[in-house]
């Protein structure tokens, strides 16, 4: 045997003689089957191999029900996209199966959907019912908030105009997400209408107030105003049943700016004092309070602001050289400053951003933003024109927002979104009739005060828990010019300086305790209730006469008693 092994291997005719055996016989096999059946087979191998390489990356979704229909969907763009379905797929593991049936969402709504998800720009053009779907599809799938909140605010924006059985049609969870802070909201704005102007608090002490700062823990503050008596008062707010408060005198001239740093320890002012246009107060001790003149400004001072880390402040004055000055306060005993070049003329507004990263400065009809991550060398990231002088700007808390206030009767309060500092976006907010003189966010940053001159809508309110649709409700009556505001630290009070009459400095109380506590019950409510609740609130806002159908009464009566009695004073009465 061995013998004949090497015989094969040796004999190149023996193995030609067998290779060609073997190519006769596949022919003959050839020749049995049908014609063509082999190439038939290759190319059915090669199309099933050409898919599969296709979509080897994809998912096929697909309405339950309906398996032959659907479409193909990148895995990584869905679990991206699709919180859960990428939970569902982890939760079985990655198997050889690619198709994933979608609730009983109908093919239309599946592909709809996935557009808005790689195309959200589009949503403005969607119809009410395409709006509803997507808002559906978005909460099944667990869509990203940045994504599925522009759907939920375009409803929003909506929501009196789209028609009741389409509004039946949503997602109940994703309706009471939807109203809960909108009717809050509404309440809140009718509980200021009815009760602020009846239960504000008038504080004695100034003649004119044109400047108010509060320390970060809401203990102390700090009044400045006209005159060079009882210019300057410090309040002591620890019992808001007995405030107190202290004259600080030296201050020989109008204070027009002051705020208090971060670990209320200085106070700075700026003014019109001949020479003494800024000045730095060490309020540590309240016995022995010592102050020194900071100088370097040409005029008038305007605004003071400090940095979140309270060792800088920065000034702006009148004039166009050294009008924007930057103060390294970190040892009081030597001081040094840094002038800011650029569209700086005639600074009157400052603000820095909460992550002390940014720095706004409103001048003659310019708002221009600061990249202050290096305060050894400040830089200019962005300048707009507004439409007049800019008196007044602002942060929201998340740094997202600037509020500026300008002069003039329109376009003179400006809503600047600085997500992206290379493309600033503009809302206008429409309410006051002349120059905007403060403006200031509230600390959970769902609200925007505001002040101007004159005694029409001189102090407003702005709902901004929605950016995209923001609601307003004025505030004070029979108010002159308002010049300074500021929000305590719970938001529940309102605090104005104003010049023009005898009550310059109020306290206005926003929300009670009591009212606060039934604005969290609403927690609790059914999607129902809260349409019921959201719809009279909107109908009590816009003086609509209200009349509750048979089916807002059955509603109505299964709330609670005491949200029943509270609205019942609230609206009806």
């Amino acid at each position: 045997m061995k013998n004949l092994k090497n015989y094969i291997k040796n004999n190149q005719l023996f193995q030609l003689i067998l290779l060609c055996a073997v190519l006769f016989s596949t022919d003959a096999l050839a020749m049995r089957r049908p014609a063509g059946a082999g190439q038939s087979a290759f190319k059915g191998l090669q199309r099933r191999v050409a898919y599969e390489e296709q979509h080897k990356d994809q998912y096929f979704l697909y309405a339950t029900g309906d398996q032959n229909n659907g479409i193909w969907v990148d895995k990584e763009f869905l679990k991206e996209n699709c919180e859960a379905l990428k939970d569902m797929i982890a939760d079985f593991g990655e198997t050889q199966e690619v198709t994933i049936p979608i609730g009983l969402f109908s093919t239309e709504v599946i592909k709809l959907g996935f557009d808005i998800l790689v195309d959200i720009s589009r949503i403005p053009y969607l119809s009410f019912t395409e709006l509803i779907n997507v808002a559906n599809i978005f909460n099944f799938l667990g869509a990203p908030a940045h994504k599925m909140q522009p759907v939920l605010d375009r409803i929003l924006a909506n929501f009196n105009d789209i028609p009741e059985q389409e509004l039946k049609k949503l997602n109940p969870d994703v309706q009471k997400s939807l109203m809960t802070d909108s009717t809050v909201n509404y309440l809140k704005d009718c509980i200021i209408k009815k009760y602020a102007n009846e239960r504000k608090q008038n504080v004695k002490g100034h003649l004119v107030v044109f400047a108010i700062a509060m320390s970060a823990d809401g203990k102390k503050m700090v009044s400045g105003g006209v005159g060079i008596r009882n210019n300057l008062i410090a309040w002591n707010m620890t019992d808001p049943n007995n405030i107190t408060h202290q004259v600080l005198p030296g201050y020989p001239g109008t204070i027009n700016a002051s705020a208090i740093s971060p670990d209320s320890t200085k106070l700075v002012i700026g003014g019109n004092a001949d020479q003494n246009y800024l000045m730095l107060w060490d309020i540590t001790d309240q016995n022995n309070i010592v102050r020194q003149r900071l100088e370097g400004h040409p005029s008038f001072v305007n605004a003071v602001t400090f940095s979140p880390d309270g060792n800088t402040v920065v000034s702006g004055s009148n004039g166009n050289q050294n009008s924007l000055l930057v103060w390294d306060v970190t040892d009081i005993n030597n001081i040094t400053h840094q002038a800011l070049v650029g569209d700086v003329n005639n600074v009157y507004s400052l603000a820095f951003s909460h992550d002390g990263k940014k720095m706004v400065s409103g001048s003659g009809v310019s708002l221009t933003l600061w990249d202050t991550s290096n305060l050894k060398n400040i830089t200019q990231q962005a300048s707009m024109v507004l439409a007049g002088d800019v008196y007044a700007v602002a942060f929201s808390p998340d740094d997202t927002y600037i509020v500026a206030g300008c002069g003039g009767t329109k376009n003179n309060l400006v809503l600047c979104d600085i997500t992206d500092p290379q493309n600033i976006t503009q809302q206008f907010l429409v309410g006051h009739p002349g120059s905007v003189s403060v403006a200031v966010f509230s600390h959970d940053g769902k609200r925007i005060a505001s002040g101007c001159g004159g005694h029409e809508n001189n102090l407003i309110l702005w709902d901004m828990s929605n950016p995209y649709h923001i609601t307003h409700q004025m505030v004070g009556y029979g108010l002159d010019s308002v010049r300074a505001l500021l929000f305590t630290l719970d938001d529940k009070k309102l605090i104005s300086g104003s010049f023009g009459s005898q009550n310059n400095l109020i306290i206005w109380t926003l929300l009670t305790d009591q009212e606060e506590s039934l604005l969290k019950q609403l927690n609790n409510c059914t999607v129902d209730q809260m349409r019921c609740v959201y719809r009279l609130c909107r109908k009590s806002l816009t003086g609509t006469a209200i009349v509750l159908t048979s089916e807002e009464q059955s509603v109505f009566v299964t709330l609670p008693q005491d949200i029943q009695k509270f609205l019942a004073d609230l609206i009806f009465r």
